[in-house]
């Protein structure tokens, strides 16, 4: 029971190992790239369990990465802020 935040941390890379311009990026390189989370929960009856939290609390989007098929970096999330929210219950 209670809350807490975590951040995750992705350094920048390089589109290609002879770091070389990508002509539809315009450049070479993607840079650092960081999300924020936030969770929590709360016991709400002898043997139940709420908990839920929000990921990318900061609502970023992904970094544009025009080397992938979706346009996007692999680290982020084209979802942005996602919320969700689970019940536990022992038996």
């Amino acid at each position: 029971m209670g809350w807490g935040a975590r951040a995750h941390y992705f350094g920048g890379y390089w589109y290609s190992i002879d770091h070389s311009i990508q002509s539809l990026q315009g450049s070479a390189r993607v840079p650092g790239q960081a999300y924020v989370d936030i969770f929590g929960s709360v016991k709400i009856l002898h043997k139940t369990e709420l908990s839920g939290g929000i990921n990318n609390v900061l609502d970023k989007s992904p970094l544009i990465d025009a080397t992938t098929n979706s346009f996007y970096s692999f680290f982020g999330d084209p979802r942005r802020a996602t919320f969700y929210i689970n019940v536990k219950q022992r038996f």
